[in-house]
């Protein structure tokens, strides 16, 4: 009995060093497993970062294309704005040229039209002067033509009384000649006469 009990338990010995065994090449399996399933799953979170990146790297092309042609399009208008602001410069060069030569021009006209002016005020001067001077010529001249008619008058009663003495002169020549006998006339009242 006793060596089969030894038996007994040489067997079971050797069950549990051959369960022990498995147990351990299972535990090597199974440590080997684990560490496979983290390698992958450890790939498959680089892999699908690696995605990521490359989606990002993607996106980030596309921004940068979109980027590049706005700056394409910013260096244009750009280049435009500059070649504007060069127009826009040799203009406002050319308009202050202008305007110089209208202020110049302004500032002739403007000397001209004061001179004018000056000459405008001596002419009125001179005139309202004429004026003056017309007004007394023409009332000397009133005067003169009255003067004139007075002395026309005065002329033409001298000569109307010259003819009545020549004609009572005459009168007197031919009575005397009939009578031959009597006094001449007296010629002092005829003197007296045409003296006044």
């Amino acid at each position: 009995q006793v060596i089969q009990h030894r038996d007994i338990i040489q067997t079971e010995c050797n069950r549990a060093t051959a369960a022990k065994n498995k147990l351990e090449s299972l535990c090597r399996e199974l440590q080997k497993r684990n560490k496979e399933v983290m390698l992958l799953s450890e790939m498959m979170e680089k892999q699908k970062k690696c995605d990521d990146l490359s989606m990002q790297e993607m996106e980030l092309k596309g921004q940068l294309s979109i980027y590049s042609e706005k700056f394409e399009e910013f260096q244009s208008t750009l280049t435009k704005s500059n070649e504007v602001f060069s127009t826009f410069k040799k203009e406002m060069d050319k308009m202050a040229k202008t305007i110089g030569e209208l202020e110049k021009e302004s500032n002739t006209w403007k000397l001209k039209y004061e001179k004018c002016n000056r000459s405008l005020l001596e002419m009125a001067d001179e005139r309202i002067q004429h004026v003056e001077t017309v007004k007394v010529l023409k009332t000397k001249n009133d005067k003169l033509e009255k003067l004139c008619r007075a002395l026309q008058t005065e002329r033409t009663d001298l000569s109307q009384k010259l003819k009545n003495l020549e004609v009572q002169d005459k009168e007197e020549c031919l009575e005397s000649e009939d009578k031959p006998e009597t006094t001449p006339p007296d010629v002092t009242p005829i003197e007296t006469q045409n003296e006044d």
